[in-house]
């Protein structure tokens, strides 16, 4: 439960029981919570805020906070305590057996994730490996680590497929990077992962209908591995990756004239990558 008397309920010690508030709320309309009973014990306060939710759950808009319905309400507080209370409607019982029913069937999603190997597998950095590289520099400040700030003015910083110098040592060829399987393909949803290539991070999506598309993992604006977090688009030159830190879109199609690589903003650009699939995703790289 949420203590204090500032969010949507939360229950506070005294020296008989327990009191119990409703119907707090922060944001752009904050409402200090409201004593809904007072000295309850331990039990009663439990049972007093299961009915409270529940009831909110039968009666609540989609995505009404509780501070609005209970403004919304007839009567308001003196309504719930009428009904949670006094049940002067006759369905405490429901109520409690409704919350009773939900705990019944609860599980922690994380935890079995967590217990589970296979779910495991897709929280690597890495699919192709257990290295780990550092993804996001950081600084202490006040006993505490947290991310640098931004830099006021960050050079442009593109890539083009004019700087790379085609010489017979330096030839393009496949490289096995991942299994097809370690980007856990959805039929409904694109995926992610990321392979690390000697110190170079590339990030591979699964489209579906699309195919397979890959490009560098570095955001070229704040030089953060970050591009596999954001989110897939379409435009009329193909799927595009959105940057989770500034919402610039880069193209992911990789031939020149689909525009691969190129952005929104023309100061920055990625490198995309063809993909070939056979058992495994094969990636051209040098």
């Amino acid at each position: 439960m949420r203590g204090g008397a500032e969010y949507d309920f939360g229950v506070i010690a005294t020296t008989k029981g327990w009191n119990v508030f409703v119907g707090g709320n922060g944001g752009a309309k904050p409402r200090h919570a409201e004593l809904l009973a007072g000295d309850v014990t331990r039990h009663e306060a439990i049972r007093l805020l299961d009915r409270f939710l529940i009831y909110y759950i039968r009666s609540a808009d989609k995505l009404e906070r509780t501070a609005r319905w209970i403004e919304r309400l007839p009567g308001g507080l003196q309504h719930l305590k009428e009904v949670l209370i006094q049940d002067k409607l006759g369905i405490c019982a429901d109520l409690e057996k409704e919350m009773d029913d939900f705990r019944a069937t609860y599980h922690c999603e994380w935890a079995k994730t967590v217990l589970d190997p296979e779910r495991r597998k897709q929280f690597r950095q890495f699919v192709n490996t257990d290295e780990t590289q550092v993804s996001a520099e950081k600084i202490m400040e006040r006993k505490q680590m947290r991310p640098v700030d931004w830099p006021t003015d960050t050079s442009p910083l593109k890539f083009s497929p004019k700087d790379v110098v085609e010489s017979a040592a330096a030839q393009w060829e496949w490289r096995p990077v991942c299994q097809l399987a370690d980007l856990d393909p959805n039929p409904g949803a694109p995926t992610s992962a990321v392979v690390k290539y000697g110190d170079t991070q590339i990030a591979i999506w699964h489209l579906p209908g699309r195919g397979l598309r890959a490009s560098q993992n570095m955001c070229p604006h704040k030089r953060s591995q970050v591009l596999a977090e954001g989110l897939v688009g379409e435009n009329e030159q193909g799927p595009y990756i959105s940057c989770p830190l500034h919402k610039r879109n880069y193209q992911l199609d990789a031939s020149p004239e689909k525009g691969g690589g190129s952005c929104s903003d023309p100061d920055y650009s990625v490198r995309a990558h063809l993909l070939h699939v056979t058992r495994h995703a094969y990636c051209s790289h040098r």
